[in-house]
């Protein structure tokens, strides 16, 4: 959710599904999991719903159902852009809050579902509470880290992104985040040391891609200040970027990458919102950009009036297009929706 929630372990999404259904095939909380896992989140509702309407099971097992189905709406949700099922999932996390208010993740879950009812402030009331429980959470950090930024509280989002940063030092988009919002802030000196760090761990082709971001980043300047003097040569009177070596490995982003947000032809396309405003257009693009994404900007005439409407991909498969609009969906503001491709 972004990014907003853990990035997918080495092991391919796909397998862990297997292997998660087959150690938990006695379990069937472990069950409800894999599919989440597997971003069957429909089937998932249904699976936790059972367990909380069987007697069987205690306490425990009804306090995992909740906070299963809590999880399961809340992306349905996001995937689907349905406020009822956000509304629904905050519901059920906070009876699981209410049994048992001990558990960070929970609190966390329920700040992600107030951002997809659109209740940014209220998500940070959750998101808040939720690191009062477990202050070094990076999941928890960064998704507040991003709330922060699009509403324009950058030093609490600086403060945010810094804890992910030395928390994860090997997670680059931490180092992206932090450096795209010092060059918001004028700092170009500290933000070309984050974006060094970034290209580091993500390897030669950042710089590249960073370099196209500050072409398409119209309403910000100062990134293409930044990127210019990234990209300077030394005895040019600028930094030059790090030696960059074989990408480095790492834990993969929650969030769906600039290569897969921008990998060739495909099938689906992800509307990201129509503004007759350029001023709208303008903050909407601010919101989008710690996403990282190319984002094309389309004008249209619906009969005498003129939209400009914002747009992401092409993504070769629905599941990449629905985990993008997973992601973008958790953004103030942001309402996605897919497009097939003819």
């Amino acid at each position: 959710m972004g990014s907003w929630v853990r990035g997918w372990r080495t092991m391919p999404w796909w397998l862990m599904v297997h292997v998660s259904v087959a150690i938990g095939a006695g379990d069937p909380v472990e069950s409800g999991r894999a599919l989440l896992r597997s971003r069957e989140y429909a089937r998932a509702v249904e699976h936790f719903s059972g367990l909380l309407e069987s007697p069987d099971g205690g306490v425990e097992r009804r306090l995992a159902a909740l906070e299963g189905r809590c999880e399961a709406l809340t992306r349905q949700a996001l995937a689907e852009r349905r406020v009822d099922l956000a509304v629904r999932a905050v519901e059920d996390c906070s009876e699981r809050i209410r049994l048992d208010a001990g558990a960070a993740r929970v609190w966390r879950w329920r700040g992600v579902a107030r951002l997809a009812a659109n209740q940014p402030d209220q998500a940070l009331i959750n998101f808040n509470h939720a690191l009062r429980l477990q202050p070094d959470d990076p999941v928890t950090l960064q998704e507040r880290g991003v709330v922060f930024l699009g509403l324009g509280r950058h030093s609490e989002a600086e403060s945010d992104f810094s804890q992910v940063a030395r928390l994860e030092p090997q997670q680059g988009w931490w180092h992206f985040n932090q450096g795209l919002l010092l060059a918001r802030q004028g700092k170009n000196g500290e933000a070309v040391a984050a974006w060094r760090e970034f290209i580091r761990l993500r390897g030669e082709g950042s710089l590249e891609w960073l370099s196209g971001l500050a072409g398409r980043s119209q309403s910000w300047p100062e990134v293409r200040r930044v990127v210019d003097l990234l990209m300077k040569k030394p005895g040019e009177g600028g930094a030059a970027p790090a030696p960059v070596s074989a990408p480095v490995a790492a834990v993969a982003p929650a969030a769906v990458t600039p290569s897969a947000a921008s990998s060739g032809s495909g099938g689906y396309l992800l509307r990201l919102g129509s503004f007759q405003d350029r001023g709208n257009l303008a903050t909407a693009r601010r919101t989008l950009d710690p996403l990282g994404w190319t984002i094309r900007e389309e004008e249209v005439m619906v009969g005498e009036r003129r939209f400009y409407r914002l747009m992401s991909g092409p993504y070769p498969n629905e599941a990449e297009a629905r985990q993008a609009l997973e992601q973008a969906g958790r953004l103030p503001g942001i309402q996605p929706e897919i497009q097939r491709v003819r």
